[in-house]
């Protein structure tokens, strides 16, 4: 493939940017989805230590760099993000990131922090669905779906979630409401980490960035909205913690065709897909650069398919043999 070939010759130029949620126990905050867990502590210090041993970890002001002149970025360059901002970040993933000095962007979505109840309408999903005692029927305009046994109820969280994105971004936060409410047991918290926290991790070394201010579901609203999301979770972070790059990662990998150029048109310097694949950035469109998420049932492939196979192909003095 050309992509291949190029890697081959060692070009500089080349990006590839992981993205992790949450880095965590599944039982240790049974009110948040499980689903979001990317992988466990022990387990993400492997990748973390294996990446840092066969890769190039960038921090961002050189992604920042390479975007603008991709002849600075050095070979095998990698970059690790996190969305969300969940508290297990600094709990889990940030002493690992430093313990082997990588470094990182953790993108935010800024009506959360200092947040104690309503928190990101998955879990909220995940608590009325799954945890909540009771064996009535999901309701979602004319269909119900069943809940009555534990499988029964991880299709129903299942279900539940396909069918509010597929909604209008306005109906869906109606039809999520309307759901939890009936719920008897209480709004999870949050889970996301405070303003103080933030600012430490940042005095610390970390990048952080916007994710909107509510997570919504970009392709389902309109535009304005859209960026009016975006522009304002820049402004919350340039406010409570200081100068903020002007990168975006849309929320989900969710955004309409219109919506890199209307950031490109307030001021933003690009954004981030959820698109997997590496990032040739002598050519590729700075409002749609790739990304790679790592989940607890993809990350071993994602790394023996996708990254390992990269860097020898960058470098082949580099096995494919060994877990990342």
């Amino acid at each position: 493939m050309r992509v291949c070939e190029a890697l081959a010759s060692h070009p500089r130029g080349l990006l590839y940017l992981l993205t992790y949620h949450r880095i965590d126990y599944p039982n240790r905050e049974p009110g948040l989805d499980p689903g979001m867990i990317g992988s466990s502590p022990e387990e993400f210090d492997v990748h973390i230590r294996e990446l840092a041993r066969r890769c190039r970890p960038v921090g961002w002001g050189e992604v920042e760099a390479g975007i603008d002149d991709p002849s600075t970025l050095p070979p095998r360059a990698v970059h690790v993000t996190f969305d969300d901002a969940y508290e297990d970040f600094a709990l889990h993933a940030w002493p690992v990131l430093r313990r082997h000095g990588v470094p990182a962007t953790l993108f935010v979505a800024t009506r959360f922090p200092d947040r104690d109840s309503r928190g990101y309408w998955w879990d909220r999903l995940h608590r009325a669905i799954r945890l909540s005692p009771g064996n009535e029927p999901i309701r979602i305009g004319d269909r119900e779906i069943p809940r009555s046994t534990a499988s029964e109820r991880d299709a129903a969280f299942r279900e539940t979630v396909r069918l509010v994105a597929s909604l209008p971004f306005a109906q869906a936060s109606i039809q999520i409401d309307s759901i939890c409410s009936r719920a008897p047991t209480p709004e999870p918290a949050s889970g996301v980490l405070d303003w103080a926290t933030l600012r430490r991790l940042k005095a610390e070394g970390l990048t952080l960035a916007p994710h909107s201010r509510t997570h919504p579901l970009m392709h389902r609203m309109t535009v304005d909205a859209a960026a009016d999301e975006a522009l304002g979770s820049l402004r919350d972070l340039e406010r409570e913690i200081g100068p903020t790059p002007a990168f975006f990662a849309y929320p989900g990998g969710a955004f309409s065709p219109e919506l890199p150029k209307r950031l490109a048109s307030i001021g933003f310097k690009g954004a981030l897909t959820t698109r997997r694949g590496v990032n040739d950035l002598r050519a590729c469109d700075r409002f749609l650069l790739r990304r790679t998420n790592v989940g607890r049932s993809t990350s071993s492939a994602l790394v023996r398919a996708e990254l390992l196979p990269w860097i020898r192909l960058a470098h082949p003095l580099f096995p494919l043999t060994g877990s990342v």
